[in-house]
């Protein structure tokens, strides 16, 4: 399980070797073993120190005052501390990108289906489940009073939300197509919009063989490729539109939207961005490309580590004339 991450956590090393810990606004002495239960609860408890809700500031009424005064309850107290740390995440995370001075009343099912899509886009699935979670509670909190409803509206729009379909976000769908296009993980990184026109990628080496070629990237695909912001720089981005930091956090990230596609049956067990290139040997083969066209949109560094997928697709065509003949020798016995 991945660990939590706690902000405004100072560590200091005092002469013994032992490792303080102070929480940065409060200056208070934290338990040292920040993986410990002890911890995660005093972390918290002076993090709601720091946030007392609508006397510093927040408008009456509004999204901002409603989490800091929820953040202040007795029930918000009453929760885990893991929980509060992952609700504090999610509240940061609306504040930060305008939530603090909606008009909680105002909130409608359509509103809130539109923050989760956002979340959906700039995070990933486990934080947008938080996302509903946290404010589900956060309104049925808003209800359990007459004077909270007066105050917030007699409505909870998060109720009957559920979370959108799993998507890739736009720069892992850029991943996709350029996978589709023949490129392997470790080359499509060094890949940038400089390089790019009208569907075409300029020459580029493939790390792993050395291969130099140009791309076409297929038709049909280049919408997929060219919607969106095109940003200076790479063409493959993490959520946040930012490169990621290597190859294998961009296949985690792929691992994981994969594993939810599965898992919500959209696409089989298995799938991986790796498999698209075979996908497009394969598909090339079957259509009756020549080994040097498929060494070539794969970059392979010689026509034998091609030749498996025009071998496979011999096979495939060997089969299908064995069944034509098959069935012409039985309409030519019902002739007889």
């Amino acid at each position: 399980m991945a660990k939590t991450r706690f902000k405004n956590v100072q560590s200091v090393r005092g002469r013994d070797g032992t490792l303080r810990r102070y929480h940065r606004t409060t200056r208070a002495r934290l338990p040292d073993d920040i993986d410990s239960p002890d911890f995660a609860e005093a972390w918290a408890r002076e993090e709601r120190a720091t946030r007392p809700g609508r006397e510093v500031g927040a408008i009456a009424g509004t999204y901002g005052d409603l989490a800091g005064q929820f953040w202040q309850s007795d029930e918000f107290a009453a929760l885990a501390a893991r929980t509060q740390a992952d609700y504090a995440k999610v509240r940061d995370y609306m504040l930060a990108n305008g939530a603090e001075n909606f008009v909680a009343r105002d909130l409608m099912q359509e509103h809130v289906e539109t923050i989760l899509s956002v979340a959906l886009d700039q995070t990933n699935r486990r934080f947008a489940e938080y996302v509903l979670q946290f404010n589900r509670r956060l309104f049925n909190w808003s209800q359990e009073r007459a004077a909270r409803k007066r105050r917030w509206g007699d409505g909870n729009p998060w109720r009957d939300v559920k979370l959108p379909k799993q998507r890739a976000p736009l720069g892992l769908r850029r991943a996709y197509v350029l996978g589709a296009s023949g490129f392997d993980g470790g080359t499509m990184m060094t890949l940038d919009w400089d390089s790019y026109r009208d569907g075409r990628i300029g020459d580029t080496a493939r790390g792993k063989t050395g291969v130099t070629a140009a791309t076409i990237v297929p038709a049909p695909l280049r919408p997929f490729l060219e919607q969106g912001e095109r940003r200076p720089g790479p063409i493959v981005t993490n959520a946040h539109g930012e490169p990621f930091a290597n190859v294998n956090a961009m296949q985690t990230r792929s691992s994981e939207f994969l594993r939810g596609l599965a898992a919500d049956g959209v696409v089989g067990e298995g799938l991986t961005m790796h498999g698209l290139r075979h996908t497009l040997g394969r598909a090339m083969a079957e259509t009756g490309a020549p080994i040097k066209a498929i060494q070539g949109a794969l970059r392979h560094a010689t026509e034998r580590m091609a030749m498996k997928y025009s071998a496979g697709a011999d096979q495939v065509r060997a089969v299908e004339d064995a069944v034509d003949h098959v069935g012409a020798w039985f309409n030519q016995e019902e002739k007889q």
